[in-house]
């Protein structure tokens, strides 16, 4: 094929997501080709090992987690899951392995036990979720320069400081957080209150990482519309860790699925992961019946032939018995998710 020309150029497919193409041109065709994509990547984690005591949690785990990707966590019970959002976190160390692409960004998460600062008011806490724009606000009424005001004014409108108001309210109205209870101290209110509180100030704060860990236990079912909405619609990325199927069929995008000390990859909400996850099962258990048979047939060539006419087809039957890799079969079922949203 002569080829007259190429040339390489480039688009962003969506913002931050760039691919790369050639146009190659012929006598009688141009044609599009893609070269490569580069996609960037929020968290990258490569060889964790976590352990406590002689229980061993995750062992050289590696995986990714692209810009926006929206995750479900899913395993198990005492799989791992809140150990890898501590860690995710900075909350819990690891024995091995290294963790990038968190530094310097801004992390939200919710823990099943939230731990609040106890010296504010309900109110306070949720109002320094905007702490930047408290700041520029007060160094706006400050200057006495009315053409620096008029220009630190016009950021403050622009960065959504009169919306304050608006944001907190709407916030507290989903999450049934009343205005009796923005009063409040917030070492006097109950562990599910906090949920809700930090919760709020989480989705106020606009992090770039959002980590959750059981969200829907202390909110209604108008709340947890209002968190999936929210989170459909987040540009950031988040992880969350849920029992209620619902909610995982609405707002997660990936599957990453805890098993064996390790974390298998899943493109789709819960249902299509759980439908993939059963024949996968089915995959293995039949491979494994078959290797089982091979093997049995195999041992059983061993032993009647080792010592006699065909010790050599024998002993090499062995070498490939020694060198093939055990399938086991997957004893597993999927953690079955069937919480009930009580309408």
């Amino acid at each position: 094929m002569k080829i007259i020309s190429i040339t390489f150029f480039y688009t962003n497919i969506r913002p931050h997501d760039t691919c790369y193409f050639a146009l190659i041109t012929t006598p009688s065709t141009i044609d599009l080709y893609p070269v490569f994509c580069y996609i960037p990547f929020m968290i990258v984690v490569n060889g964790l090992t976590k352990d406590y005591g002689i229980t061993e949690i995750f062992k050289d785990v590696s995986f990714s987690v692209p810009e926006r990707r929206h995750i479900g966590l899913v395993g198990v019970n005492g799989s791992g899951k809140t150990t890898l959002l501590n860690i995710l976190a900075g909350k819990e160390y690891h024995e091995k392995g290294k963790i990038t692409g968190i530094k310097g960004k801004t992390i939200g998460y919710l823990p099943q036990i939230p731990v609040l600062p106890e010296d504010l008011t309900v109110y306070q806490y949720l109002l320094s979720s905007f702490d930047k724009l408290i700041e520029l606000k007060k160094k706006m009424e400050s200057e006495k320069d009315p053409p620096k005001q008029h220009l630190l004014n016009e950021q403050f409108e622009h960065l959504g400081g009169n919306l304050i108001e608006p944001k907190i309210g709407k916030v507290c109205y989903f999450l049934n957080i009343s205005e009796d209870l923005k009063k409040q101290n917030i070492n006097s209110i109950s562990g599910g209150e906090k949920s809700r509180v930090l919760l709020a100030h989480i989705l106020l704060s606009e992090p770039d990482i959002i980590l959750l860990d059981e969200p829907t236990n202390h909110i209604d079912i108008e709340g947890i519309i209002f968190l999936e909405n929210f989170l459909n619609s987040y540009k950031g990325t988040f992880i969350v860790v849920s029992h209620d199927r619902q909610f995982l069929n609405n707002c997660v995008n990936h599957i990453y699925y805890i098993e064996n000390k390790s974390i298998k990859i899943y493109k789709g909400n819960y249902d299509k992961f759980e439908t993939e996850y059963e024949h996968e099962k089915q995959r293995l258990e039949k491979t494994y019946k078959q290797q089982t048979e091979y093997i049995k047939k195999t041992e059983k060539f061993i032993r009647d032939n080792i010592e006699g006419q065909n010790t050599k087809q024998a002993q090499s039957r062995m070498k490939k018995l020694e060198k093939l890799e055990h399938q086991t079969s997957r004893k597993t079922d999927c953690p079955c998710i069937q919480m009930e949203r009580n309408l």
